[in-house]
């Protein structure tokens, strides 16, 4: 842009300026300049950043930073007249949130309720919200993420023991006649509860063709069932006879 000035000589001369004669200026004499002003755009500066350290480049207008602490940079931009000027940006970095992801003790398939601390709010994976039960699954492995009211955020994963379930047999389906005892022993596992009364190992005498159901326990409290059905024959052979008496 121009702007104009008003000059009011103090002296008498014909002053020459750089080999060039400006005129020759009576004392007192008032002379009218326009003075033209050049700014420069971002193209013709020269740019640093100091210090450079954490820095993608230190010679272009917007860096990268990723400093480890709370840092002044200061940016000089120098333009093709030689001119410069300086500016200073603070950058503050906080400190990440101390987030801890809450810790378990399971058995795989039971319900289980996990939560985050150390933040504001809490984001899991595999669609977990905080602070809900859901079924927990051996081979998942459960992460969160907390943000605090800085917008910083950092993360933990869930410290879980997840026992896999006992593999518990009923043992084979079986047919038996009406009135005929039988038992049922389960395999697979420490201790076995059945249902209908029935102890394990035990000879007993079915009423009716059922299912029965076993639920096996291990060292670990994991607990899982399985099933038999026994088959009441109802077609029990009637036999009869008769006493002949033969004389001799």
């Amino acid at each position: 842009g121009s702007t104009k000035m008003r000059v009011h000589m103090s002296y008498a001369t014909n002053y020459v300026w750089n080999g060039i004669s400006c005129g020759s200026f009576e004392y007192g004499e008032v002379e009218d300049y326009t003075i033209e002003i050049w700014g420069a755009t971002q193209t013709n500066y020269n740019f640093n950043w100091s210090p450079s350290t954490s820095l993608s480049n230190d010679s272009i207008l917007t860096p990268y930073a990723s400093p480890t602490s709370s840092i002044d940079y200061i940016l000089t931009a120098l333009d093709s007249n030689s001119c410069s000027n300086s500016d200073t940006v603070n950058v503050t970095v906080n400190p990440l949130p101390n987030v801890v992801a809450s810790t378990a003790t399971s058995c795989d398939s039971d319900t289980i309720t996990l939560n985050g601390s150390g933040a504001s709010t809490y984001n899991w994976n595999q669609g977990l919200v905080d602070g809900q039960a859901f079924v927990v699954d051996i081979d998942s492995t459960y992460i969160v993420s907390g943000t605090d009211t800085n917008g910083c955020i950092n993360s933990d994963t869930a410290n879980l023991t997840i026992y896999p379930l006992p593999n518990v047999s009923a043992g084979i389906d079986q047919i038996i006649c009406n009135g005929d005892s039988t038992q049922l022993t389960a395999s697979g596992t420490n201790t076995y509860s059945w249902d209908n009364g029935v102890v394990d190992g035990q000879y007993f005498v079915p009423t009716s063709s059922s299912d029965y159901i076993v639920t096996g326990t291990d060292t670990n409290s994991c607990s899982k069932t399985d099933t038999v059905f026994i088959t009441i024959n109802s077609n029990t052979p009637y036999i009869s006879y008769k006493l002949v008496k033969f004389a001799c």
